[in-house]
């Protein structure tokens, strides 16, 4: 599989080292895809990522990170549609949402 986006991560392209690109649970996820089992296929959504691209908002910024919320209705409904898609797709997601 190959990453089509900085924002999508296949589980198959992840290992423990992208601990810092994609979290503890996703990277072990990756890890677990990696093995020789047959688990599952699927994808992760980095809802920081995915907050900052649906908010244009930097939460990095001392000017607008006041406006970050990953709970905000747009950032749901955006979570929304790509769960949706992915179960119509037969795809499995996670997306953790980290504690600010």
């Amino acid at each position: 599989m190959t990453t089509q986006s900085p924002f999508i991560r296949w589980f198959g392209d992840l290992r423990l080292t992208d601990v810092p690109l994609v979290g503890g649970k996703n990277a072990s996820l990756g890890e677990l895809y990696a093995t020789p089992a047959e688990l599952f296929d699927g994808f992760s959504i980095g809802s920081n990522d995915l907050t900052q691209l649906t908010l244009g908002v930097d939460r990095d910024s001392a000017i607008v990170a006041f406006d970050f919320d990953e709970r905000d209705p747009g950032m749901l409904e955006m979570l929304r549609l790509a769960v949706t898609g992915a179960h119509e797709a037969e795809q499995t997601t996670t997306a953790p949402l980290a504690a600010q």
